[in-house]
């Protein structure tokens, strides 16, 4: 018996972001089921971006997420 998928359930392998434009340039949104680090200088939008991800995905695809982020700091090592 062959296995035949409907194309309307077909599951894309991109998470949607919700952030306009974002979404188009990269045909679809961010990779499912993978880690995304975002990198960048102070003040580009990382958290931002990164909020406003996990805002969509909960309130619109039902998806679980979390955000980690480390100090900044101004010092060299020793």
């Amino acid at each position: 018996m062959k296995s035949v998928q409907s194309p309307l359930l077909k599951v894309s392998s991109k998470a949607p972001t919700g952030i306009a434009g974002f979404d188009e340039i990269t045909d679809g949104g961010l990779p499912r089921g993978r880690t995304t680090l975002l990198v960048g200088g102070l003040d580009s939008g990382k958290t931002v971006f990164a909020l406003k991800f996990l805002a969509h995905g909960a309130q619109h695809c039902r998806e679980p997420g979390i955000s980690g982020a480390s100090p900044a700091s101004d010092r060299q090592p020793k």
